[in-house]
């Protein structure tokens, strides 16, 4: 979707190629904010974000 969007593109710094791991950008109050996936793969159970945006959840 960044990659399709100009205007998603000057504000979403994009870490990782292929796949991209990590997608940070700036705040309106200027805080650095950030889109990192989130697992459990070496313990039982994963961390407890306060929130998420998720795409596909398995159980």
């Amino acid at each position: 979707m960044v990659d399709q969007s100009p205007v998603l593109k000057r504000r979403v710094q994009q870490q990782g190629e292929t796949p991209v791991w990590q997608m940070t950008y700036r705040g309106r109050s200027g805080d650095k904010r950030k889109f990192k996936p989130l697992s459990a793969e070496k313990t039982q159970s994963g961390p407890r974000p306060h929130r998420a945006l998720t795409d596909e959840v398995h159980e």
